[in-house]
């Protein structure tokens, strides 16, 4: 397995299954009652492009 492209990247490997799960179903539900839980993980981006590249990321694996 090729290591991360992003800390976003790496947060989505860091978690585990059933956090998966809940990020995809959040992100498929669109639901702004349930937002998604954007995973803590060591980035040097802002908190904003953490959470744009996530949402990218689930874009990607969901």
């Amino acid at each position: 397995m090729q290591p991360p492209r992003s800390a976003a990247e790496g947060a989505w490997y860091a978690s585990s299954q059933e956090q998966r799960q809940e990020y995809c179903e959040a992100y498929r539900a669109h639901d702004p009652q349930h937002p998604i839980h954007i995973p803590s993980y060591p980035s040097a981006e802002s908190e904003d492009e953490f959470a744009d590249n996530f949402y990218n990321v689930l874009k990607e694996k969901c």
